[in-house]
């Protein structure tokens, strides 16, 4: 029963999100956004746990100010048709046709996929430590993430009954194959490649370099700012949980980070980790 009348709630949300939030995605997908300005169009890729949240919000209001249309095509599917994501992703030209569109904010995409005319984009990436992603994923799905949709549900379903050295191991080929796909962009002249750990430890360059890649007027702090990672306590129910790097080595046993360096040996050390 409590299943049922969480797929009945579900279906009431997805329903009300398509009628009173994501009209700029469903005009997009339909191949009808009009009068979008003549400006190169940006995509935002990340992954889980990353500060892709706060990042992107503050994005969108910057590209709004600029004229973009902002477009969330990726928490569209997840919120309102999971199962219409795989189509999209599989069908070239209807891929072809939305991301052909000038002056649209792309975000915010947390997997990678390959981008019709991607060299016609410009793209901002960040990235954090995946041993820490997978700690900080352990966590939210447990305690923090709302769940979208069902898929999420069966995942938080298998992450109350692990451990955390259980759970990060059952996801990392997941992330291994996220972050595998994502070294195939970096060092592209139209690719922006930024580490979480710098948000954190750096805003001001983190914010400058942005800044500089857009060529968009940035305001100090309009992005990032020191008191965004300032926190008293460590409090695994909330969203901010934690923000420094190397939670993997206060959470994991030896032995499971020991796996974890095996499964993303290849990404470990270009990604400067």
């Amino acid at each position: 029963m409590g299943v049922f009348f969480l797929q009945l709630r579900l279906k009431i949300k997805s329903i009300l999100l398509r009628l009173l939030y994501f009209k700029n995605e469903q005009v997009l997908l339909r191949g009808e956004l009009k009068n979008t300005p003549d400006k190169i169009p940006v995509i935002f890729f990340t992954v889980h746990k990353a500060g892709s949240s706060l990042l992107s919000d503050r994005l969108t209001k910057l590209f709004s100010r600029s004229g973009y249309v902002t477009a969330d095509l990726s928490s569209f599917f997840a919120k309102t048709n999971p199962a219409q994501r795989k189509k999209f992703f599989a069908d070239l030209r209807w891929k072809e046709k939305v991301f052909s569109q000038r002056g649209v904010y792309y975000c915010v995409f947390r997997y990678p996929f390959d981008v019709p005319f991607f060299d016609k984009h410009k793209i901002i990436l960040v990235l954090r430590d995946p041993r820490d992603i997978l700690v900080s994923h352990y966590f939210s799905t447990r305690f923090s993430h709302p769940t979208q949709n069902m898929d999420f549900f069966s995942l938080k379903e298998k992450a109350n009954s692990m451990t955390i050295d259980e759970y990060v191991l059952f996801i990392a080929d997941d992330f291994r194959q996220r972050y595998e796909k994502y070294l195939g962009m970096i060092g592209k002249e139209n690719v922006l490649f930024l580490r979480y750990e710098d948000m954190i430890t750096a805003p001001v360059d983190f914010e400058e370099r942005i800044r500089t890649f857009l060529g968009m007027p940035v305001e100090k702090g309009e992005l990032v700012r020191e008191e965004d990672f300032q926190l008293e306590q460590e409090n695994p129910q909330a969203h901010k949980r934690y923000v420094q790097s190397g939670d993997h080595i206060r959470k994991l046993k030896p032995e499971t980070i020991e796996k974890l360096n095996g499964i993303f040996g290849k990404v470990l050390v270009p990604l400067g980790y």
